[in-house]
């Protein structure tokens, strides 16, 4: 069991709402659904009623609440944050993964454009958008019925990067950051509409720096990495 999946729920339970507890936490709701629904998993029973309105606790889920806020012995409003510089392990960067994926599903719906098929494939090169297998990824498109392919390659990274300049010297530091490419081929012809390769103005960095002084004021969550990231590399669809 997951202390971060508990404050999940318990930070659901007072809201009431997916929807308000998502942006409280900071993470997509598509996101914090799926946490929900492994606990649910996990215990066995259903902790939720959902309806249009929004969420209420069952008796089971009132019964866990109880449980969870002797355990956490922090207020509910206590949003978890997990350092983008300590992912390390292998389930992390699966959990990652699949957030990264719903939020640039999530996204792309909120553009008025309809997802009709989505895969994670790993990469085989250390370069966004190098090394991939675009003629299977296109047949996948065809099948699927698709218009578009649409090739978001994202890179977890982590190295030293210059933020400002501060009378005039370099501000730099230890960073954390996606690096991100994106590509749009047409279906049918396969020609490529959009290439973006990654670059600097591509990338969403965890570190927020005052430039004035150069001290660091915080360091992001992986949470707010991903929705910089995504709304950064979705940006050109506003503009289409």
């Amino acid at each position: 069991m997951e202390l971060r999946r508990l404050r999940y729920f318990a930070v659901a339970a007072a809201e009431g709402s997916f929807h308000r507890a998502s942006a409280r936490l900071h993470i997509t709701q598509p996101a914090l659904s799926r946490q929900i629904r492994d606990l649910e998993d996990e215990f066995g029973v259903v902790l939720f009623a959902r309806s249009a309105k929004g969420v209420k606790l069952s008796p089971a889920g009132e019964v866990l609440l109880a449980q969870v806020e002797r355990l956490l012995e922090t207020p509910v409003d206590a949003s978890p944050v997990v350092s983008a510089a300590k992912v390390a392990s292998d389930g992390d960067r699966d959990r990652i993964s699949e957030n990264y994926q719903a939020a640039v599903v999530e996204g792309l719906e909120r553009l008025g454009i309809l997802a009709v098929d989505m895969a994670t494939v790993p990469g085989t090169s250390s370069r966004p958008l190098e090394g991939l297998d675009r003629p299977a990824a296109l047949r996948r498109a065809r099948e699927a019925g698709a218009e578009q392919l649409v090739i978001v390659d994202a890179r977890l990274a982590k190295d030293t990067l210059t933020h400002c300049r501060r009378a005039g010297r370099a501000v730099s530091g230890s960073t954390t950051f996606w690096d991100v490419g994106l590509e749009i081929r047409r279906v049918a012809d396969t020609q490529p509409l959009l290439v973006e390769p990654p670059a600097e103005d591509f990338r969403a960095v965890d570190v927020e720096l005052d430039c004035k002084t150069g001290r660091l004021i915080r360091r992001k969550s992986m949470d707010e990495l991903i929705t910089d990231s995504v709304g950064l590399v979705l940006a050109p669809f506003a503009s289409r």
